[in-house]
This record gives C-alpha cells, structure tokens and sequence, in this order.
C-alpha cells in the first residue's frame, strides 16, 4: 500500500513511516563507540515506543566483541523508573498490557532459542531494557513492531535483512551505498 501511495505521489518527494523493525548495520569500518551510544539511545529512548525504534542490530563479524560490550555497557548504565525523574532514561510503557505483550513476546523468542544477553524482567508497566540473540525471522519480536526497550542482535547474512528503515551510522560512502541497494527496506 505504502509502495503505491509513493508512486503515486508524482514528482512530490515522500517520506513514508509505515511501521518496521528498524535496524542498524554495523560494518567493521565503523567508529564502534559512536555506534554503540546511537544505538543505545536510538533502541531504548522513549522506553522503545516510537515507530522508528531500533529494533534489530546487523553486524559485521570482525567489530562483535568490541561493539557488544560497548552496547551492552550502554544499556547496563541505563536507569529506569518513573519518567518525571531527571534520573530515569528509560520510563514505564503507555500501558502495562502493552508491557505484558511485550515481556510475552520476549518470552516466546526464548522459549523459541533466542537468548536474552541483558534486561527482560518486567515490573508493573516498566520493562528493562532487554538485548536478545539467536531469533528466528518468523518469531513475533522480528515480524511485529514489539513497541518496547528491546533489540536483537544478528549477525550479517543474506537471510537476515534489515526490515523498516535502517541506519549506516558514520561509515564510508561506498558502504552506505551499498546497504541502499541491497537491504530490502524503504530508506536508508
């Protein structure tokens, strides 16, 4: 519907959120630090309820170790609680079925042989922030918006593309032309 809407908008330049697993890639060129602070906030700002969350992590094999730990620190600093405090970085979800749903979801990767690398564990409508890895393409947390602080990890294959929108964040041209082309996502 979105492709058509698009077509059929002329010469007039549109930009369609149409909803996603936005996701980043990681290429072993990149500045790992930078990288791993944007994608902190970029997954976990407004406790992962905006359509353009950071959903799913792509990356190269030569930068995993380095960039894990960077993320994971991240996240690990990260405070959550009630979002009116000048402390908390991560606050509760709308509602706590939402957080419910959420933690579900979550759940069911796991049950599923994902692994949960940090967070999960759900208080009332507030969920931590939570990194899985090891998720398969047809389970709900990578074929659904979670609308929640969560990311998976994947590393760069043919059969794990981004979906949504994706980020290059800091990386040569070539490389940013290159995930143009060949992920399946609406915009880079």
């Amino acid at each position: 519907m979105g492709w058509q809407i698009k077509k059929n908008s002329g010469k007039k330049k549109v930009i369609l959120e149409l909803g996603g697993n936005a996701g980043v890639i990681i290429h072993s060129d990149a500045d790992l630090e930078y990288a791993a602070g944007r994608c902190v906030a970029g997954s976990f700002g407004y406790a992962g309820q905006t359509c353009i969350s950071v959903q799913g992590c792509w990356y190269s094999s030569r930068c995993t170790g380095k960039f894990v730990d960077l993320f994971l620190a991240g996240v690990k600093e990260l405070r959550c609680g009630d979002p009116v405090s000048e402390t908390t970085d991560v606050g509760p979800l709308i509602r706590e079925s939402d957080a419910v749903r959420a933690t579900d979801w979550i759940q069911e990767a796991v049950r599923g042989g994902a692994r949960v690398l940090c967070g999960g564990s759900r208080k009332g409508s507030l969920l931590e922030p939570t990194v899985l890895t090891g998720t398969r393409p047809d389970m709900k947390v990578n074929c659904q918006e979670i609308f929640a602080p969560w990311l998976r990890w994947s590393p760069t294959s043919n059969s794990t593309r981004p979906s949504g929108s994706s980020t290059v964040p800091r990386t040569a041209c070539r490389r940013h032309l290159h995930a143009r082309r060949e992920a399946d996502v609406p915009g880079v």
